[in-house]
């Protein structure tokens, strides 16, 4: 059966952890204070092919993590906000990444060829002409976090994703806010790490991972928070 996607831009969608809707007078409430933000939540993003293709590449390359200090993580007035590990794929693959990871090559299929931020409500137009992508991965575990930020790219998609059967782990809720550099956010609406479901909204918002909660008998094993970013933007 083909994967069952939800598209929903141009209105404030909440999505608890087992995938279903909050009650209606909250979302009523969520879409008054989100400011119309464009977002798109996609659920069972992968197929069971790729997913597997996405959980064989990360068991190869979870040994080669780095410390976040080393990964160019956003900061602000010199103090690094972020707190886990990961790479660029590009760093591991030195700038080939496009050729030789399968899980770059799934993402940018399912992104571009099928155009999915066309589905964008009001800046889908401006979707058409990315022309550079850049995919990290990042990794947490217990206390890891990362505080308000925003990112230097046009559009910012996150893909959740567990490697181990079981989930261990607890928090890392993504925190979504109805503001950006130059406008002081007021509220925030929460999405739960859901394996397999992937979010996109407008980079210049402000966006936080709240911190994970993960046993230290499950720790270095693989069983905390995975997430697969990818950066679009346009080109000079």
């Amino acid at each position: 059966m083909a994967p069952r996607g939800v598209a929903q831009f141009g209105r404030a969608l909440a999505l608890g952890a087992s995938g279903r809707r909050f009650e209606s007078c909250l979302l009523d409430y969520a879409v008054i204070i989100m400011h119309e933000i464009p977002f798109i939540v996609k659920e069972d993003f992968l197929d069971e092919g790729e997913f597997s293709q996405v959980v064989e590449e990360t068991e190869t390359l979870l040994d080669s993590f780095i410390e976040v200090e080393f990964s160019r993580p956003a900061t602000k007035d010199g103090v690094i906000l972020k707190h886990s590990s990961g790479m660029m794929y590009d760093d591991y693959y030195n700038g080939l990444s496009k050729e030789l990871s399968p899980t770059v090559k799934i993402f940018h299929k399912k992104i571009f060829d099928n155009f999915l931020y066309s589905e964008f409500d009001q800046i889908g137009t401006l979707c058409h002409n990315l022309n550079w992508t850049s995919m990290m991965i990042s990794y947490y575990e217990n206390d890891d976090y990362y505080k308000p930020h925003f990112d230097a790219s046009f559009i910012t998609g996150l893909y959740w994703f567990d490697i181990r059967p079981q989930r261990k782990f607890a928090g890392g809720e993504l925190y979504l806010y109805n503001g950006t550099k130059f406008m002081q956010p007021d509220a925030a609406i929460p999405f739960q790490p859901v394996n397999n479901r992937f979010v996109a909204f407008p980079s210049c918002y402000l966006h936080e991972v709240k911190p994970i909660v993960l046993s230290e008998r499950f720790k270095g094993q693989g069983y905390g928070r995975f997430c697969i970013t990818m950066f679009c933007g346009h080109g000079s």
